[in-house]
């Protein structure tokens, strides 16, 4: 039964609405009475429904709390405190205002922009490292999922939900539990295929990444993952590579640790950073080319046939600034209202440098192509001769 708006919890919270139900039991959002804050008080509340054992259900429940308080990191809810009243069991805790990183996939019909997704990606892995690192023994949160993840408005990641969250034991071959969410779960978080390890967090991380990149659903068939390049063109194949590492099958071939993945996104994110200032560096500086279409412009603009002619000697695919083609003319011989005309027609637009860039792959590879078919001829030549 849900309690009703007004309800008071231990004559601290006030109950202001539910916020939500899960298989365990619902969560609230309250007021503290003392000072008007917003908190959330989660209730265990057993349902034969959820598939899970009443005792197991009060072990989740207790051992969630236990680790909250243990807590220390920004990104992760304080525990305010733990009680019971009319038989049920209460958890006190941060309210996060946000959404959750599902809700923000979900929105769009397109993937998340690269950066944001990145940005995002490397923000968790920093919360998993502070788990896997600052205590006795590594903390293995074991359902992370997007549903799990709060962004706030301040693009911020927060954990929520620590129910599954245990200690990596080396001396134990498997779980006691086997809890976690098709998709995002590794495979050795399965009944019968090891124990979960900071590794099943780096897994998940990696789907989650996959997801925002490509809004492919993990759900729809665990453990299968099609060409990224199918379903997102604009990805490469250096960002491939450190997303395919992170959902490997086997957890050996995965990143050691969160810190890992994280440096391998922040190099590629720094190498994107740097690619588009150089770009936009570029599109802010003139660039200038002397082509077969600017000597039909200055046919008719430019009569002296001998400077036509000096104009015709700079032809060439190569960009270059104001100052160097000014050089190459011969300032002497062309005058001011001259040399503006030329400039005016040879100037290339901002938004054609990045198609010059392409052009020029394409001619690499045309050369590449003919080189090749050239050895092919000469080898059949001299195998027939």
């Amino acid at each position: 039964m849900e309690l009703k708006p007004g309800t008071i919890l231990n004559d601290m919270y006030r109950v202001k609405k539910l916020l939500g139900k899960g298989a365990m039991g619902n969560v609230y959002l309250v007021e503290r009475l003392s000072d008007k804050n917003e908190l959330v008080v989660k209730e265990l509340n057993f349902s034969s429904d959820s598939g899970i054992d009443q005792n197991i259900s009060k072990e989740i429940f207790f051992r969630e709390a236990e680790f909250m308080a243990k807590f220390d990191h920004a990104a992760l809810p304080r525990i305010y405190g733990i009680f019971t009243q009319d038989d049920r069991d209460y958890l006190a805790m941060d309210y996060i205002k946000g959404q959750t990183l599902e809700d923000v996939i979900n929105k769009k019909r397109k993937p998340l922009p690269l950066e944001k997704a990145l940005k995002l990606t490397i923000q968790i892995a920093s919360v998993l490292d502070y788990l896997h690192n600052s205590f006795s023994l590594p903390v293995v949160y074991r359902d992370l999922k997007p549903s799990n993840i709060i962004v706030t408005s301040d693009e911020k990641v927060r954990l929520i939900d620590f129910g599954t969250t245990r200690y990596y034991n080396p001396d134990k071959v498997s779980d006691t539990f086997r809890l976690g969410s098709p998709g995002y779960a590794a495979p050795e978080q399965y009944k019968g295929r090891g124990q979960s390890t900071p590794q099943s967090d780096i897994f998940a991380l990696g789907v989650i990444l996959f997801q925002m990149l490509t809004k492919y659903d993990p759900t729809i068939r665990p453990f299968k993952f099609p060409s990224m390049k199918s379903l997102n063109p604009s990805i490469d194949k250096e960002l491939t590579h450190i997303v395919t590492r992170a959902i490997e099958l086997e957890p050996v071939k995965r990143y050691i640790s969160a810190v890992e993945f994280k440096e391998s996104l922040e190099k590629y994110l720094e190498k994107i950073k740097s690619s588009r200032k150089t770009l936009k560096k570029l599109k802010k500086e003139e660039f200038f080319k002397i082509d077969e279409t600017v000597i039909i412009k200055l046919q008719n603009k430019i009569v002296d046939k001998e400077k036509l002619k000096i104009i015709k000697s700079l032809i060439s695919k190569e960009l270059i600034s104001k100052e160097d083609l000014v050089a190459r003319l011969g300032k002497s011989k062309f005058d001011k209202k001259e040399l503006g005309i030329i400039l005016r027609c040879a100037r290339v637009k901002s938004s054609d440098l990045s198609v010059s860039g392409t052009n020029y792959k394409l001619q690499i590879l045309l050369i590449v192509l003919l080189f090749y078919i050239i050895c092919v001829i000469i080898i059949l030549i001299l195998k027939y001769n």
